[in-house]
């Protein structure tokens, strides 16, 4: 009977550190789509820091902050450096 728990456990754990790596590799990725809006780029960042917090990863406010200025196009650089300059 252990073993059958074990390995249940054990597979259970291995999907969950899979989709903890997959979700992190998600928020990172995360671009502004050319024809898409402001709103609908952060509600995509939102829902996936929503995602982590579900599998028990808190991602800190500052680093959301620089993950969404990093995913938006060369033409959003002066943005980009006044608020890194603050």
């Amino acid at each position: 009977m252990y073993a059958i728990w074990k390995a249940l456990t054990d597979l259970f754990e291995n999907n969950n550190d899979h989709r903890k790596l997959a979700l992190k590799n998600k928020l990172q990725k995360i671009k502004l789509e050319k024809g898409k809006t402001i709103p609908k780029y952060l509600t995509k960042f939102t829902h996936c820091r929503d995602e982590l917090r579900s599998v028990g990863i808190t991602v800190v406010k500052d680093d959301m902050a620089n993950l969404a200025l990093l995913g938006l196009p060369k033409s959003w650089n002066i943005s980009q450096d006044s608020v890194n300059g603050r």
